[in-house]
């Protein structure tokens, strides 16, 4: 998966899955987030320093984020995929007081690989494997079979800016 220095588009290195849900277990990234959460309610200023986080794309490896063309972009375009991994991650904002019960029943779901606490810790990440995603295409028809499943089965509705590959 591709690493970033915050919401910088071009990657600084590139990490395995395995290597970053460890960092997050280990608490390697917790005096950040700290930092991070103390700006709230601030939202502006929490915002800001949220951009400074590091951040992955689990979804892919990218040279580039912009994986959609944009004409003002030289950089951007389907040539920056390098390759996919098989996951969709999935933000689930603003549970409140839905928080711990919430993710208690999703770290019982078999079909739920890693589910953690979001920087702005009242929501979650969460990561699911298919084996089928090859293609941006395949990962949109993941996100859409994600986001029906997590309604249906829990009544979540999961944010819809993961639809994007390179999120």
């Amino acid at each position: 998966i591709s690493v970033f220095n915050g919401t910088n588009p071009e990657p600084i290195s590139t990490s395995t899955v395995k290597e970053i849900l460890n960092g997050i277990q280990s608490g390697i990234y917790q005096e950040k987030i700290k930092w991070v959460r103390s700006a709230l309610p601030d939202k502006i200023e929490y915002t800001r320093r949220k951009k400074t986080l590091p951040a992955v794309t689990f979804g892919c490896c990218v040279r580039y984020r912009g994986l959609e063309m944009n004409p003002q972009n030289p950089k951007s375009g389907p040539q920056n995929l390098i390759s996919v991994t098989q996951l969709i991650a999935l933000d689930l904002d603003h549970l409140g007081d839905k928080f711990e019960s919430v993710r208690k029943t999703l770290q019982s779901d078999p079909n739920i690989l890693a589910c953690f606490k979001s920087p702005g810790g009242d929501g979650l990440k969460v990561l699911l494997y298919s084996p089928g995603i090859h293609t941006k295409e395949d990962h949109l028809r993941f996100y859409y079979a994600a986001e029906r499943y997590f309604f249906e089965t829990y009544g979540l509705k999961i944010d819809p800016a993961c639809k994007d590959l390179a999120r």
